[in-house]
């Protein structure tokens, strides 16, 4: 066949408008001519948004070079197939429509294809994520150099994707793209061509920009919920290319073996089965994977350097029939698995996230994951003191958390996740260290595990002590010794800090060296400083935290107390006119308060809003940090938010409620802070509220949705066309317009840079500055969906309405039931949402006497002594 050109790019186009153009203008402006060189076949596959015009655009300038086509809706694959009858280049590229590839490809790929035209007819180039991600593939360290591949040499080296793969015309002509598969018909084909000659190229001076779409899940996600991904895969895939192999070469090459291991990985990870609709489903499902499973060699699992360190066991317990047994040697007990050791007791690692110091007790809290099941073993601390040795038994803890619950893999139990806590009055020179028993009846072992240090703990391998109440507690040789403080021995233990934090170079780790050094400079000076510093959000002030501050700000108590806020902050200038301890956030200032403060106190959990170390490898300054944390929240609880707030990561010295129902809910299991912590002192925000100056005014308050990470998501979501509809609702106008009310839209802080593609109307003002309690004060209705901003509003006996159009919030239901806790109407619809507004205009903004007796009944405390309450319960903590 003689080429018209030297390379046919065929790119299947559906709905990527917002990407299109990247990707062609990539081949365009190649280093090789594009009109010399380059036929581009651009297939429609039915797009329903610009992408079609688009392509037309671009065929219309280089109608010589571009051919376009369109075609229903029927797939990738079907696209491919279709673009490639057009082809007239020597090599074929399959160019995903939303990547792009780097200016010099098709020049270093043909280069490379002409200078070894007789050995290979794959050429293949290194693939880079971007956008949701930015980092090389897993598979890339094959293009260390520019060379040949010799799968019969190095078998472990795949090759999937035919997008980042360049092809000889003569060498794909006579195949087609699987339209049975979802994913992996690039590397049913590729492989079947790799058979011809067990050879291919990879050059390493070009690279493949692979888009991980911002509004995308993972593989992984999308697979638990697709059917396509479970049984079909593995017969279109994997028994199709076993089959191809077995009547082309009489076996399966390693290579394609090595394959195969490297991408089942994906589906064994899966936790969960529940796709299927039948035992018949899932039975079959079985017997195909271990069909599957027949075809890869044992060293293809286990010598494979791209199986994930975790799956690997499971792997091959499934290889081998699942087959495991529990054996007992002299020193340890062992899980096997054939002739693999699934995990061997006596090297197990025990997780510390919290080693806390106070009132003369240490308090440990952690987790041990391991394939023995939880309830037949135990945690213990052993206790030397004084000559004698003591054992404790730590308290076995649940949590919510799916980190810290049993891992399961394909709805079978593999890791039992054992959690624990314990609290041990110690003394001086005292020696602490951890024994783990089991015992389920056949098997006892003892074991001592090596401890490690999860990013929340007080310890860290770089920051081995803390200084509290004058004493050191050191960690050393796998155990914790309460020693008496003296400046000689602080010194000691901080130059090794120092010298393991230089050999670790972590990151930042300069910057945590000169820390460690500040620190030790100014401790005799800062040692006895009493320091509160307190928080809301780094970039507004204006919650709990702020009117605590204010209140206690005036009372001598030998506390220095400093306010946190972002420089850039409106707040800032606001309060420093007031206050001059007002401390900008992440300043130099800021650190040296943190590392020296007493008491944390703030109305957000979040790290980031407070450490202002949290970017910087935080664990390298674990030791430097004995500053208990107080909660005073910025909303009130009323989901279950378990999954968010635990002990074992926000190790917390107070939850501030404002009613006995939220204090219980917190006590409930899953959280597991001690009872003394969960306090309803009521909000100290709550002191300032005030409805004197009522105004002609309706509020708009709706909350986030978590899941909106990103304008793609936003745009796509229900929660933008709710929100867009209502605001923009003529009758919402008109309504406005007849009563003479005004209507203020709060959004929330996440939603604030998403605000201009609501196209907000003249006749709704977009409150930016006001103060929630200006808001509060100033309007006569709140409107809101689960924000907790209407027990403020409620807390003003003012009428609440619930527009929960939408089932798509993201915290699980707790105890506060709208239909029998609520404050207001439930609103499911926007016409009746208009409706309950004008009835509630029509009784003068009253609210309902029914909702003023569960006001009553939820607030704890109505007296204006939050704050009052609150200063003291945390001055008294000590």
């Amino acid at each position: 066949m003689e080429y018209q050109y030297k390379f046919s790019i065929i790119i299947a186009v559906y709905n990527v408008e917002d990407y299109l153009s990247e990707c062609i203008d990539s081949v365009l402006n190649q280093s090789l001519n594009f009109k010399e060189n380059v036929q581009l076949i651009l297939v429609d596959d039915g797009s329903n948004d610009n992408s079609l015009n688009i392509a037309k655009d671009y065929q219309e300038k280089y109608p010589e070079n571009i051919i376009l086509l369109s075609q229903s809706n029927q797939g990738q694959s079907t696209a491919r197939n279709y673009g490639l009858k057009y082809a007239k280049g020597k090599y074929v590229n399959f160019l995903d429509s939303d990547d792009y590839i780097s200016t010099n490809t098709l020049e270093v790929v043909y280069d490379f294809f002409e200078n070894h035209f007789n050995e290979v007819d794959v050429v293949a180039i290194p693939m880079t994520l971007f956008e949701r991600v930015n980092l090389p593939h897993r598979l890339n360290d094959k293009f260390k150099t520019t060379r040949v591949i010799d799968l019969e040499i190095e078998p472990n080296m795949p090759q999937l994707s035919s997008s980042s793969a360049f092809i000889k015309y003569d060498s794909i002509k006579d195949y087609e793209f699987s339209t049975k598969l979802v994913n992996l018909e690039d590397a049913l084909v590729i492989n079947k061509i790799f058979l011809d000659k067990k050879r291919y190229g990879v050059v390493n001076d070009a690279e493949y920009f692979y888009r991980q779409r911002l509004n995308g899940s993972s593989t992984v996600d999308m697979m638990k919920e697709n059917k396509k991904y479970f049984t079909n895969r593995l017969k279109n895939f994997y028994i199709e290319l076993a089959d191809y192999c077995n009547k082309k070469e009489g076996n399966i090459p390693k290579f394609i073996q090595y394959l195969f291991a490297y991408d089942l990985q994906w589906l064994l990870k899966l936790d969960t089965l529940e796709v299927f609709d039948n035992d018949e489903e899932l039975d079959e499902f079985w017997n195909v994977l271990n069909k599957v499973l027949t075809y890869i060699n044992m060293d293809c699992i286990t010598d494979n350097k791209y199986i994930d360190e975790h799956v690997l066991p499971f792997f091959v317990y499934l290889k081998n029939n699942r087959d495991i047994t529990t054996v007992k040697s002299e020193n340890s007990l062992i899980v096997k698995s054939g002739n693999y050791n699934i995990e061997d007791f006596s090297e197990v690692v025990l997780w510390l996230d919290i080693v806390e110091y106070r009132k003369g007790c240490i308090n440990f809290s952690g987790n041990i994951d391991l394939s023995f099941e939880n309830k037949n073993m135990k945690v213990k601390v052993i206790c030397e003191s004084n000559g004698e040795v003591k054992e404790y038994d730590a308290k076995y803890v649940e949590y919510n958390n799916p980190k810290r619950q049993t891992l399961k893999y394909l709805g079978i139990n593999w890791k039992y996740n054992y959690n624990f806590d314990i609290n041990i009055s110690v003394s001086l020179n005292d020696k602490l260290s951890f024994k783990i028993e089991y015992d389920d009846g056949q098997n006892q072992f003892t074991s001592i595990p090596h401890i490690s240090f999860r990013e929340s703990c007080g310890l860290s391998t770089s920051s081995a002590y803390f200084v509290k109440d004058s004493k050191i507690i050191l960690f050393k040789n796998n155990q914790f010794n309460v020693l008496p403080y003296s400046f000689k021995s602080m010194l000691r233990y901080e130059i090794s800090n120092i010298k393991r934090i230089n050999y670790d170079k972590e990151p930042y780790y300069r910057i945590a060296i000169f820390t460690h050094i500040i620190y030790f400079l100014l401790y005799l000076f800062m040692k006895n400083k009493r320091i509160w510093l307190y928080s809301d959000r780094p970039d507004f002030a204006d919650d709990n935290a702020k009117a605590l501050f204010e209140y206690s700000c005036d009372i001598d108590d030998g506390v220095k107390k400093y306010f946190i806020v972002n420089k850039d902050s409106p707040s800032y200038n606001q309060m420093k006119k007031i206050n001059k301890n007002i401390v900008a956030f992440g300043s130099f200032k800021h650190e040296i308060l943190y590392l020296f403060a007493e008491k944390v106190i703030s109305s957000y959990v979040n790290e980031n809003f407070i450490n202002p170390f949290h970017y910087f490898t935080p664990s390298l300054y674990s030791g430097l940090i004995t500053s208990y944390r107080y909660f005073l929240q910025h909303g009130v609880t009323k989901d279950d938010v378990s999954e968010f707030i635990k002990k074992y990561d926000k190790n917390l010295s107070l939850i501030d409620c404002v009613s006995d129902m939220e204090r219980e809910s917190f006590l409930a299991e899953g959280y597991n802070f001690d009872s003394h912590v969960i306090q309803a002192l009521g909000f100290c925000r709550f002191d300032n509220l005030t409805s004197n100056d009522t105004k002609k005014q309706i509020l708009f308050a709706p909350t986030w949705r978590l899941e909106l990470t990103n304008e793609e998501k936003f745009l796509q979501s229900q929660y933008y066309q709710t929100l867009k509809s209502f605001l923009n609702s003529e009758k919402l106008g008109n309504l406005l317009e007849s009563s003479g009310y005004n209507l203020v839209f709060k959004p929330h802080p996440e939603l604030n840079d998403y605000i201009n593609l609501l196209e907000v109307p003249e006749n709704v003002k977009i409150s930016k500055n006001e103060s929630y309690q200006e808001l509060f004060r100033d309007s006569s209705i709140l409107i809101t969906d689960y924000s907790s901003v209407y027990f403020d509003f409620a807390y003003l006996k003012k009428p609440v309405i619930y527009y929960q159009k939408d089932d798509d919030y993201h915290y699980k239901e707790g105890y506060f039931k709208y239909e029998v806790h609520g404050f207001g109407s439930v609103i499911k619809s926007e016409d009746k949402l208009i409706v309950e507004i004008q009835e509630i205009i029509d009784r003068n903004c009253q609210m309902d006497e029914k909702y003023i007796k569960r006001v009553d009944i939820f607030f704890k405390y109505t007296d204006k002594n939050n704050c009052k309450r609150v200063y003291e319960w945390i001055l008294n903590d000590s």
